[in-house]
């Protein structure tokens, strides 16, 4: 098996609004000895663990790449996804492979606390929205099927239940996904530059938790 660094789908997203959090995370994950590997905890994160009926988990090892049908399959059941790309090899499971024909679309469901659809479309939905589209990359290795738009599917937590808010349709183009998710993996070698990209959405990130230690401990480090 090639050399390759594994990351997953849900690491790489965190690159729209947190790519300092999302850097940090990887690390953890593949077991770097400069960071603790706690994982991260939140009443989202364990609403969405109870609906999808459990987590993946921290740590991710490199396993035997997929290719072929073998990736629609192992995705319509839920079962971690495995692309090499370049030295990196992505892994995901999306929560849902719908198939009718030739054509083949994914849908991941997201909870959520808020209460305003314009402002989770604005602030919450961009990560989310990446996320599919790295799936529907991922399915567009499969030969001989059309990938349609993705789709997220938000649920709203109320009173311990999480309730159907609304549905986003996701527009998936497999060149600009694989531009922006080769945008995203050259960053881990220059991390020095990770803090000019933080955007204004940086309220939503562990800053207090994590910029520190990044300054201090990894990107003054040698890599």
């Amino acid at each position: 098996m090639a050399s390759v660094e594994p990351i997953k789908t849900s690491t790489i997203k965190q690159f729209e609004w947190c790519p300092v959090e999302a850097f940090i995370e990887h690390l953890k994950e593949i077991g770097d000895e400069r960071v603790t590997a706690t994982s991260k905890t939140s009443e989202a994160l364990r609403a969405g663990e109870e609906l999808h009926e459990g987590t993946f988990g921290l740590r991710v090892v490199v396993q035997e790449e997929d290719a072929g049908r073998e990736i629609l399959e192992k995705m319509k059941r839920e079962r971690v996804t495995a692309i090499n790309h370049g030295q990196y090899q992505i892994q995901g499971a999306p929560d849902d492979v719908i198939v009718d024909g030739d054509s083949v679309r994914v849908t991941d469901m997201k909870t959520t606390g808020w209460d305003s659809k314009s402002a989770y479309r604005e602030h919450q939905l961009p990560p989310a929205a990446f996320q599919v589209r790295i799936y529907s990359w991922m399915l567009s290795h499969v030969p001989n099927i059309t990938v349609e738009n993705p789709k997220v599917v938000i649920k709203q937590r109320e009173n311990g239940t999480a309730v159907d808010w609304f549905t986003e349709e996701i527009e998936y183009d497999r060149s600009e996904t694989e531009e922006k998710i080769e945008h995203v993996l050259s960053l881990f070698e220059t991390p020095k530059r990770l803090p000019e990209l933080r955007p204004e959405e940086d309220w939503k990130c562990n800053n207090d938790d994590h910029w520190e230690q990044f300054v201090n401990d990894i990107a003054l480090s040698d890599l």
